[in-house]
């Protein structure tokens, strides 16, 4: 059966779920009254509705939702103009006269490039008819909780700035090390084993023999990476709210502190998942805590006075401890517990040591064809240094380029093409894993991610992984693969405090307290206290939570982090080595990749292994 066009109904159903179309026009009434985008209220409606459990009678609902935006609509209002002049500024800054002029020459003249028949990226519609290419930014996604419906949103086009790649200066330049006094061995020469490790369902055991594990070692194997089915689905908020409770319960042994307060004490200490009292007020002064025991949830206010350093961000899961006030369910804190940190991988197998080469995409120059120089460069370079491993991470065929559209073959054979130049200049005894990216076009832009599927002889040596993933090497050391800028979007969201005698990790810094590098430090260790991949909620990426579990750690801390940043990372917290390349191109200027050796690990003479792997470990980033 056909599906029926409502005339005059532009929003999203999927963006408003089980509305009727009344329902609907009532919404976009609303939005004209008070000069709202869509974006904004279906976030808010998220959010209205996940607050008060409403998952029915939406039409009577409407009406007090309206005197809840009108409440707030200064606020809604500065946002969406604040976004506005982001989006406005630079349009047009550094575009050639010439490149002006040819397009209004051809456009005058009725000429228009030819486009090839191939599979092309979503589109978006306007209320009009009017069909435009999305051009969303990476923030749109703060409060979208899962469009799961397949639809990929483009995240925004580079600046149109360009230069020239075969000019480009300091080839070679070592741009950050680390470690780089610790003395290299001999290189593993045998095969490497390197396995996939999954979470085990919520049992977080010391144990490694407690985890599922899934041989990677050929590209045959390559869809059968994640055991459990990830389901693609809008997710209600009754039962986004469910799954953010009962997730917590797992945390409820996992702290220094107990739950148990001493008899007859006036303090209660509760176990639950941060969640903002609203939009505007700043999170220490007033916060909710999801919890799986009762109906209604504590709702808490840092007696900051008494706090000597917090840091606090939504989804976040705490133990905080407060006095409850008489009559309600408000409680004043002083004294915040955080999850404890998993194990490292235990019983170790000794290993000669490991060098490992990692590249960031894109690789694609942003010209007005495909030039995939740097990615062969970097393989070029594999191939000379025949590391054991080179890890190639996305996007392949980004959706960011603007030029994506020119391309002469479908996606997915730009892709198959690239896996046969890789495969041509790596030497056959290094290992190359493959992760995908939320911009390869040619994938499902939905966090996490299955691994790459290709139909494309490949050799043995090839290995599919998805996104993200924890592999064990030869059963020494671990590596946690992270392909979503996690980092930076608990930074946009995390409010910190800081010991006053706290000393600065680095000391070039425009800003006075915190200094980047505590900021750093601070977030990197509550990053692996939640141990999960991604543990900010409400998410910045297409994310159900019902995949929540998958993207847990396994039953240890990985020794080894490489998650995508745009400026080049080392940095070891906890014991924890966190790496970034940085993007190998970027639309105005080339990157770099990293090159790093993870030496022995023979026993002493007590039985027991070196030092850490991050101690051990020499690592620099490189100029492509």
């Amino acid at each position: 059966m056909a599906n029926l066009v409502h005339i005059g109904i532009y929003l999203k159903e999927a963006n408003f779920l089980g509305f009727d179309h009344d329902d609907l026009r009532n919404v976009q009434k609303i939005m004209e009254e008070l000069g709202l985008n869509e974006t904004v209220v279906s976030r808010e409606w998220d959010l209205y509705a996940l607050e008060h459990k409403i998952h029915s009678n939406f039409s009577q609902i409407i009406p007090k939702f309206r005197v809840y935006l009108k409440r707030r609509a200064k606020g809604l209002l500065e946002e969406i103009r604040q976004k506005e002049l982001e989006e406005q500024d630079g349009i047009f800054d550094d575009v050639p006269l010439s490149l002006v002029v040819d397009r209004v020459t051809s456009e005058s003249s009725g000429v228009k490039a030819s486009s090839p028949v191939k599979s092309s990226p979503a589109k978006s519609t306007t209320a009009a008819g009017t069909t435009t290419t999305a051009t969303k930014k990476e923030d749109d996604f703060d409060f979208d909780f899962n469009d799961n419906s397949g639809t990929r949103k483009r995240l925004g086009n580079p600046t149109s700035k360009t230069f020239v790649y075969s000019n480009r200066s300091h080839v070679g330049q070592v741009v950050l090390k680390y470690n780089q006094d610790i003395p290299t061995g001999t290189m593993e020469t045998k095969p490497l084993t390197i396995v996939t490790k999954v979470h085990d369902g919520g049992n977080h055991s010391t144990r490694p023999d407690t985890t599922d594990t899934v041989n990677t070692t050929t590209n045959n194997s390559n869809s059968t990476h994640i055991t459990k089915k990830v389901k693609y689905h809008r997710e209600t908020p009754e039962l986004r709210t469910k799954a953010l409770k009962d997730s917590v319960d797992l945390f409820k042994d996992k702290f220094e502190e107990s739950l148990c307060v001493p008899t007859g004490s006036e303090i209660q200490r509760i176990v639950g998942r941060v969640w903002p009292y609203d939009s505007e007020t700043p999170l220490p002064r007033r916060f909710f805590l999801f919890k799986n025991d009762s109906r209604e949830n504590p709702l808490f206010s840092l007696l900051e006075k008494d706090i000597s350093e917090y840091c606090l961000y939504p989804g976040q899961i705490l133990m905080v401890e407060g006095e409850k006030t008489v009559g309600s369910n408000f409680f004043f804190s002083n004294k915040i517990y955080y999850p404890k940190q998993l194990p490292f991988y235990q019983n170790r197998k000794e290993c000669d040591d490991v060098n490992i080469m990692v590249a960031q995409g894109p690789f694609d120059l942003y010209g007005s064809y495909a030039d995939y120089s740097p990615l062969l460069d970097f393989c070029n370079r594999v191939g000379e240094k025949k590391p054991n491993i080179a890890i190639f991470i996305g996007p392949f065929v980004d959706d960011q380029n603007p030029n994506i559209d020119n391309l002469d073959d479908s996606y997915n054979e730009v892709f198959s093409k690239l896996l046969q130049r890789i495969a041509e200049r790596v030497h056959p005894s290094t290992k190359v894993i493959i992760v995908p990216s939320l911009r390869d076009i040619n994938h499902d832009p939905m966090y996490p991610q299955l691994p790459f599927s290709t139909n494309i002889k490949l050799s043995d040596n090839f290995m599919f992984v998805p996104n993200p993933c924890t592999i064990v090497i030869n059963d020494s050391f671990t590596i946690g693969i992270n392909n979503c800028d996690i980092i930076s979007h608990m930074e946009s969201k995390c409010v910190l405090k800081m010991k006053e005698n706290q000393e600065s990790a680095t000391s070039t810094t425009n800003t006075t307290s915190p200094t980047a590098g505590d900021k750093d430090k601070y977030i990197l260790q509550s990053f692996l206290n939640q141990r999960t991949y991604y543990p900010l909620y409400p998410p910045q990426v297409p994310l159900g939570i019902s995949n929540n579990e998958i993207l847990s750690f396994p039953s240890f801390t990985p020794d080894i982090i490489i998650m995508p940043k745009q400026t080049p990372m080392i940095k070891s917290v906890d014991n924890v080595l966190f790496t970034s390349a940085g993007n190998l191109i970027n639309p105005n200027k080339a990157g770099g990749y990293l090159s790093m050796t993870v030496t022995n690990n023979k026993k002493e003479s007590d039985g027991q292994m070196k030092s850490p792997v991050s101690q051990r470990t020499n690592a620099m980033i490189i100029n492509i």
